[in-house]
């Protein structure tokens, strides 16, 4: 059977959903702010020519307000994953080491933030290396060059970020507390269902809704578990027998 939390009064993933769109919320907020301030640093108004030319180099070096954002993040997401699998567990008279799994959901967010943030740092410095260059061929004012580099440092791309990595964490919690209780040893695909669900993890026929893996392996596409793209909403039911 596939396990919910209150298996008797339907599916509660509303509720989950609701609780993962406010932790993207103020991971969203939080995000924005932390960009925000990574492009002042990086070129504040008053930046001279040598300041701007240096700057796509400087972005590692101005990223750990915006790392430390991540790992807290994550952890909330992860720990979030690991709430939900141990009231699942309690469903069926199951429990497991609460404390334990949440010191490894700790510990694989601060990992994954490390590796999270080399990434969008060489998306940064690639994206900032282009509006720099360009600038330079055709000068023309800093605040210019600034709105140009909004997309970079913007809501939007912190936004789409705070979603697919609060769905990684859940998903990585969950999984370590299933891990946990050592009675699951296979896991379900459930999508959002609404009008958002795209093709891929939607209930088409080649669609991952409702398709199953073993715990810790890959879905039919080579999948690891949600997210499957950018701003996917997943998650991951466990299934014992």
């Amino acid at each position: 059977m596939v396990l919910q939390l209150q298996p008797d009064e339907g599916d509660d993933s509303d509720a989950e959903q609701q609780i993962r769109m406010e932790l993207e919320r103020q991971f969203a907020e939080e995000l924005t702010t932390s960009l925000r301030d990574q492009m002042n640093d990086l070129i504040p108004p008053t930046a001279s020519d040598q300041a701007v030319r240096a700057a796509p180099g400087q972005v590692a070096a101005t990223s750990e307000q915006v790392r430390t954002v991540l790992r807290r993040h994550l952890q909330q997401g992860a720990e979030l994953g690991v709430s939900v699998a141990f009231d699942q567990m309690n469903t069926i008279g199951m429990a497991f080491d609460w404390t334990l799994s949440h010191t490894r959901a700790a510990q694989w967010a601060s990992q994954y933030s490390y590796q999270l943030i080399q990434g969008m740092n060489a998306t940064t410095q690639a994206q900032m290396q282009i509006a720099v260059d360009e600038w330079f061929k055709d000068a023309t004012s800093l605040g210019a060059l600034r709105q140009q580099l909004s997309p970079t440092f913007g809501p939007k791309r912190a936004q789409l970020i705070a979603q697919t990595e609060t769905t990684r964490a859940a998903y990585e919690g969950s999984t370590e507390g299933y891990r946990q209780s050592s009675v699951v040893n296979e896991v379900e695909w459930v999508t959002v269902n609404d009008e958002k669900v795209c093709s891929i993890c939607g209930e088409e026929p080649d669609g991952l809704s409702g398709k199953r893996a073993a715990l810790g392996g890959s879905f039919p596409g080579g999948y690891d578990g949600p997210p499957a793209h950018p701003g996917c909403r997943c998650f991951v039911r466990p299934v014992v027998e």
